[in-house]
């Protein structure tokens, strides 16, 4: 099988979707099947091409600022792939956003397999994307791939309730690498945090994601000054890039951050898996989500987890069974469900162990490669047998 990935933003650029795509992609790639992924070449400093995970990546310009970026790169991605897309068996697109347009145009033109994947509810369900100028014109492509694929039994109700055909509908979650991300023993804890340079005796929150008021950051740091004036020895690591993007009237991330005892912003970093080992509780305050990879990977860390109760969450967390789930937005909420953890270790232990299994169980890369494999493949055997009929 020869599989074309589309997305705007890949890795060394900071984002979840891109970070699981690659992931996929070099499973896939492994498994025997032919990759190429085909995205934005949003810094001048990054390669035009290059290999990343043993995946090749082919970066395509884009020109103008703000909107006009993304708009040039479904011009740029439609013209490569009318040029040479007939290599290919399936262009798999991630993000249900208008980029699809073009794409399901050029595959339908070449006689083209298409998958789409949903990467965020709120913003590129059937159900947002479809309240959005031209998102009439999105439901019309998403009719025409082959197949939706959505990443939490929420976002299926959603495209569901959008009157989309439902035998397009494939639920597939996003992967874990558990090999990386797992528990490690009370010495390698240790060792971990001295080269980290973090206290052995302090308990630790984490939260990895971008900074920013959409993943609930300003929640998390106004919850944290009440939890210091319990634990005034408690640290907050904060792995991720600041972006401010809080409306109007909200207070400033940035001025939060600055503020707040007891934590540090430590930017984007390479090895979140050696933070999460060294964290004691992982916090994720998001208001919008569609299947956290972070969450994901704490949980496969074996860390107790608290997250925010949104759509999607719930398929995650269980309340009370392998994590805390708080109302999104509510400070003294997260502040007493970090407190909880904070100064029960039994439980923190206890909930740590169900969050691996669960992950184990039902998250592991390899089982997610293997149901994009077999999906692949139904999809080209059903598209043989409408050729032969014809």
């Amino acid at each position: 099988m020869r599989i074309c990935m589309v997305i705007y933003t890949f890795p060394p650029l900071y984002g979840g979707a891109g970070r699981q795509a690659l992931r996929l992609a070099g499973y896939l790639g492994r498994r025997g099947v032919l990759m190429l992924v085909l995205t934005a070449r949003r810094r001048r400093d990054l390669p035009a091409s290059e290999t990343l995970d043993e995946t090749p990546v082919v970066r395509l310009p884009v020109i103008g600022f703000g909107r006009l970026r993304p708009l040039s790169f479904l011009l740029s991605a439609s013209s490569y792939l009318l040029r040479r897309g007939r290599r290919y068996d399936i262009f798999h697109i991630h993000g249900a956003y208008f980029r699809v347009v073009p794409i399901v145009a050029v595959a339908r033109l070449l006689g083209k397999t298409v998958v789409v994947k949903m990467t965020s509810q709120g913003t590129d369900d059937p159900a947002s994307s479809g309240k959005r100028r031209l998102g009439a014109l999105l439901h019309w492509a998403l009719r025409r791939t082959d197949a939706v694929v959505s990443v939490s039994r929420d976002m299926s109700t959603a495209y569901r309730e959008s009157g989309l055909p439902e035998a397009k509908l494939v639920e597939i979650p996003n992967g874990v690498m558990t090999d990386v991300f797992c528990p490690v023993s009370a010495d390698e804890r240790r060792s971990i945090r001295d080269r980290l340079g973090l206290s052995q005796s302090a308990v630790i929150a984490v939260f990895v994601g971008f900074v920013a008021y959409q993943k609930g950051a300003d929640t998390l740091l106004l919850a944290w000054e009440r939890v210091v004036e319990r634990h005034p020895d408690a640290r907050l690591l904060l792995v991720g890039p600041l972006r401010e993007d809080a409306p109007d009237g909200s207070p400033s991330v940035h001025t939060l951050v600055s503020r707040s005892a007891r934590t540090l912003a430590l930017g984007q970093t390479e090895n979140v898996n050696e933070y999460l080992q060294a964290s004691d509780v992982f916090v994720l305050p998001s208001r919008m989500e569609g299947l956290s990879n972070a969450l994901l990977e704490a949980m496969s860390t074996g860390l107790a987890c608290v997250a925010s109760d949104i759509v999607g969450m719930g398929d995650i967390i269980h309340h009370g069974q392998n994590g805390l789930l708080f109302p999104a937005g509510q400070v003294e909420a997260l502040a007493g469900s970090i407190l909880e953890l904070f100064e029960d270790s039994e439980k923190r232990a206890a909930f740590g162990t169900q969050a691996r299994k669960r992950i184990m169980d039902c998250y592991s890369i390899d089982a997610v490669a293997d149901k994009y494999a077999s999906l692949y493949e139904r999809l080209l055997t059903r598209r043989r047998r409408r050729r032969t009929n014809e």
